[in-house]
């Protein structure tokens, strides 16, 4: 089961990307299904490997995840509400999702990728996407995940 908190606040100043999910000052958690991750308003944030959970968050309305430049950072300043979810779990919530093949648009850091991703989104050829930290987390982790869980977390990280 997952559990699920109001977020109150964040530290001051910019997050570090890899240490974002654990800066976010929650209230009182309260015991949810898994499933409800997937209703609308909530998206996949990030991993934390040192909980061994999926973190996901619902930035509340208003807030165009696939318009903005850098979504990681506007989930994060907008995030109302945090869900963790055993990161085991992640597969199956995964594999609940739409069949689409997912792809994922490979970055350096500032390369033109926000670019290049608002043109596909505007394509019409894809489902809109967004800048999905949880690749850049489990990259990062690599050498201390055995490849075949790797691989099963990427692709539910990108489903």
């Amino acid at each position: 089961m997952a559990v699920m908190a109001t977020v109150l606040g964040r530290p001051e100043g910019p997050g570090v990307i890899g240490h974002m999910a654990s800066a976010l000052l929650a209230g009182a958690w309260d015991v949810v299904a898994d499933d409800v991750a997937l209703q609308p308003g909530w998206v996949l944030f990030s991993v934390d490997l040192v909980q061994n959970e999926a973190v996901f968050l619902s930035p509340g309305p208003g807030s165009d995840i696939a318009a903005a430049p850098f979504s990681y950072q506007l989930k994060f300043d907008r995030a109302r509400r945090v869900i963790r979810l055993p990161l085991d779990h992640l597969p199956g919530l995964a594999a609940q999702e739409a069949a689409d093949p997912p792809g994922h648009l490979f970055n350096i850091g500032p390369c033109g990728s926000t670019l290049l991703r608002h043109v596909i989104n505007r394509s019409g050829a894809a489902i809109r996407g967004a800048d999905p930290l949880v690749l850049f987390d489990l990259a990062m982790a690599r050498a201390m995940i055995a490849p075949g869980r790797l691989a099963v977390m990427i692709a539910a990280g990108c489903r």
